[in-house]
């Protein structure tokens, strides 16, 4: 499961790699992880996210385009409800309280 849940976009697909049904898959991963596949995915994009708005100078549209966002709009509200701000804030409160 961790060597593949980046190269995934849902649960299906990564239950898929696993060679588990969705059912079955869902059942273990909860009882495994504690979390539901769902929730554990978003975890691991925000993580991700986050690392690249904080460590690295990529543009964010790159940023979004690496995380598959389809507009600048749903990478902003994504990032408002997991991380409590737009990237661009994020970014520079970042770059703010570093210097």
């Amino acid at each position: 499961v961790l060597s593949v849940y980046q190269e995934v976009k849902s649960a299906e697909e990564l239950a898929n790699l696993c060679g588990y049904g969705i059912y079955t898959f869902q059942r273990t991963f909860k009882k495994e992880f504690g979390i539901p596949v769902y929730q554990c995915l978003i975890q691991k994009q925000v993580e991700n996210i986050k690392y690249r708005l904080f460590q690295t100078n990529l543009p964010l549209i790159e940023i979004m385009d690496e995380f598959n966002f389809s507009s600048p709009q749903n990478f902003t509200h994504f990032c408002k409800k997991y991380l409590g701000d737009t990237p661009k804030s994020i970014r520079q409160k970042f770059t703010d309280s570093n210097k």
